[in-house]
């Protein structure tokens, strides 16, 4: 468990905690307003994506 966390650090460069991901993306700079706008921004994106098909 330990190696595979330090491996992920590794891999994705993560240099504080807390880092958080969105669809795998960095959430940099990190704040409560920045994750709602980057989680609803995929969720239109995706919407798009549906509506579309």
């Amino acid at each position: 468990m330990i190696d595979q966390n330090m491996t992920d650090v590794s891999t994705n460069q993560i240099r504080q905690t807390p880092t958080f991901f969105v669809n795998g993306e960095s959430l940099d700079p990190f704040g409560m307003q920045e994750l709602i706008d980057a989680v609803e921004s995929e969720i239109e994106e995706i919407s798009e994506e549906e509506d579309g098909q």
